[in-house]
């Protein structure tokens, strides 16, 4: 990878590229993988404002809850052609949410929503269905 910079003598441009890539990532997920936010065809600068904070706190939490459940239980993922895996560890991590948020919604599960929601602390509970 190459990457062009005009500022080498007070940027790393990696690092700074590192951290771009990240916020692309995010953006990518929030617009069309699992949360559609430009679906909502919202126009007020609030409300706009506040989705893309709770939606940017989802995405962390499927992000934290992905990396968890590759940790712990990895999968078999295939590689694309660009020997990047198949599911992302946010898709991973989304998945996990759907099936848990189901267990909760539909069976009143509620030792499942402790454990999804130690995910947003330090120390996240282990996954005990699933």
């Amino acid at each position: 990878m190459i990457v062009a910079t005009n500022q080498l003598e007070t940027v790393d441009a990696m690092t700074s590229y590192a951290k771009r890539w990240e916020i692309e990532t995010l953006f990518a997920c929030l617009k069309g993988r699992g949360f559609n936010l430009e679906d909502t065809h919202l126009t007020h600068l609030d409300r706009v404002s506040k989705l893309v904070a709770v939606n940017a706190l989802a995405f962390c939490w499927a992000y934290h809850v992905g990396i968890y459940k590759d940790k712990n239980k990895p999968l078999k993922r295939k590689l694309k052609a660009n020997a990047r895996p198949q599911a992302s560890l946010f898709a991973l991590g989304l998945d996990v949410l759907i099936e848990g948020l189901r267990l909760v919604f539909f069976n009143n599960d509620k030792t499942v929503l402790r454990q999804l929601v130690s995910f947003l602390t330090p120390k996240p509970m282990k996954i005990r269905w699933g």
